[in-house]
């Protein structure tokens, strides 16, 4: 069976990224001994060829996350297991792990998609917390966390009053739960219009 070391030695080797070896056509042992050899050199600045080729990687690995056969995280992850695996056998590479890009998905809801959810929302207050979301861009739990009393003085009438119409929206000031920023917004007193 071997020793415990042998066997955590297998482990890590397992664990690290095929494709790498695939692209550099070497197992996982020939890079390392690549690395000492590398470092082996007499003159500091003849050192890098490990990292050369990590920087290959990464513009092959640009490339699928261009075309979109790859996500920005799974390349950071890919990178990440190489580093750690580098840093495992005490090779210290002199090259930096490529961001996971957020990706910013623009949502677009319309007044028609804000009335489906009216119309399927089982309660009063649910239906108050969507249109609200929707006019103001607060969150549920923003809204939860409001008061009632000194918005229903603010707001006057009812709603749907024809004297509301004229008035100035109502200016609503509350913090941002998750990142505890002030927040201020304002709500249009017609607002139940949906």
């Amino acid at each position: 069976m071997g020793s415990r070391e042998e066997r955590f030695h297998e482990v890590r080797l397992q664990e690290f990224p095929q494709q790498y070896c695939e692209f550099r056509d070497m197992t996982p042992e020939e890079l390392i001994d690549e690395y000492l050899e590398d470092r082996q050199n007499e003159d500091p600045r003849d050192y890098g060829e490990p990292e050369r080729e990590l920087r290959k990687y990464k513009e092959k690995l640009q490339e699928k996350v261009d075309s979109g056969e790859m996500s920005p995280a799974t390349r950071q992850q890919v990178f990440s297991r190489l580093k750690s695996f580098y840093s495992f056998w005490d090779c210290d590479l002199d090259f930096q792990i490529p961001k996971g890009e957020p990706v910013n998905h623009k949502l677009t809801i319309r007044k028609d998609d804000v009335r489906k959810l009216v119309g399927h929302a089982p309660t009063s207050r649910d239906k108050a917390i969507i249109i609200m979301g929707f006019q103001t861009g607060m969150g549920a739990q923003e809204i939860c966390g409001l008061n009632y009393g000194p918005i229903a003085e603010r707001l006057g009438p009812p709603i749907g009053n024809p004297e509301q119409e004229e008035e100035p929206p109502l200016r609503i000031q509350t913090k941002r739960h998750k990142v505890g920023s002030n927040f201020e917004t304002y709500w249009e007193r017609t607002g139940s219009s949906f």
